[in-house]
């Protein structure tokens, strides 16, 4: 779930390449081509909903790790 470019944790919109590798939506619009196959990229962006919707269960999983201990700490894993 980390963007290749920015190394960050990515959030929706994520956006993927035809071989389906994700790229956060703050580095989509500063490349033109994927960073892990690099494919041009020939179409408009396209989301990839399921890394989406498994960084909105982490997202969910992290808050509730923090209800649970009571502590922040890291999100990466």
């Amino acid at each position: 779930m980390e963007c290749p470019v920015s190394f960050e944790l990515a959030s929706a919109p994520i956006y993927l390449c035809s071989e389906e590798h994700l790229v956060c939506s703050t580095c989509r619009p500063k490349i033109s081509q994927c960073p892990e196959c690099r494919e041009i990229y020939r179409e408009a962006y396209k989301r990839h909903r399921f890394a989406e919707k498994a960084a909105e269960k982490l997202e969910s999983l992290y808050r509730e790790r923090v209800e649970v201990l009571g502590t922040e700490g890291s999100l990466h894993l």
